[in-house]
Order: C-alpha cells, then structure tokens, then sequence
C-alpha cells in the first residue's frame, strides 16, 4: 500500500506492538514494543490529549511513527473522525488546532502493517531502549 508522505519528523519504526497501557487519568500512553525481538523499546507519551490506540492493536507492527504539525491534522483524517478523536460531535476546526498547538501539543503519526494509521495528540514522548 502506497502511503502519502508527510516530511514528518522520524521518529520510531519496524516494531511490534507488545503492550498498550493508556493512563487517562495521569494523560500518559505507553507503548511497549521490540525490535527483531531482541530490543525492547518504552515509548512514552505524555500529556496526552487524544489516540487512538486500542488493545486491539496488540502485536501489530508500526512501520513507522513521525511528529507532523497539527495543522495537517484535516489532511490525515475526515472531518468525523477527527471530531471523534477529540470526543465532539461538533466540526473541529483550525482554530482549535491552532490553539492546541500553540499550548504544546504535537501531532504523531503510526503506520501500521495492516494499513491502520493511528494518531496520538501529546506534548511529548520519550523512547527508551533495553535489550534483551
């Protein structure tokens, strides 16, 4: 499948998805994923404000995760599931973006090998490494 390019800022990639811990409360994601099975990364988001990944997405691989600005956020998404993805049944429009932005949100982008692209509104990630 041919994915549009961005220019996004590399990030991470060619990692499959062990566990997914999503801590509302605290706004943290994690990821715990490895790397031709011998190198485990946490990937920690924090401040998060929206994702979309599910435990369903357990033991998918991410071709490849990129920061984006959040201004491309329409280019990415139809205008309902961006309105899902920040829990509004409302338009969501730039202005809003705009602002999000502007308080320290970015955008991250992962491309799944089953096609699914996920999106994770944050204001930051660490990525640590461990082997096995």
């Amino acid at each position: 499948m041919e994915r549009k390019s961005y220019g996004g800022r590399f990030l991470y990639g060619n990692v499959v998805l062990r566990q997914i811990d999503p801590d509302e409360a605290e706004g943290l994601l994690t990821l715990q994923a490895s790397y031709d099975n011998r190198e485990y990364q946490t990937i920690l988001y924090k401040g998060v404000y929206a994702g979309q990944f599910r435990a369903a997405h357990t033991g998918k691989r991410i071709v490849l995760a990129e920061e984006l600005p959040l201004s491309l956020l329409p280019e990415l998404c139809a205008a309902q599931d961006i309105a899902r993805l920040f829990f509004t049944r409302e338009h969501v429009l730039p202005e809003f973006l705009h602002l999000q932005q502007q308080m320290g949100y970015h955008l991250y982008q992962h491309y799944l090998d089953s096609g699914e692209e996920c999106i994770v509104v944050a204001r930051e990630i660490q990525i640590s490494t461990n082997m096995k």
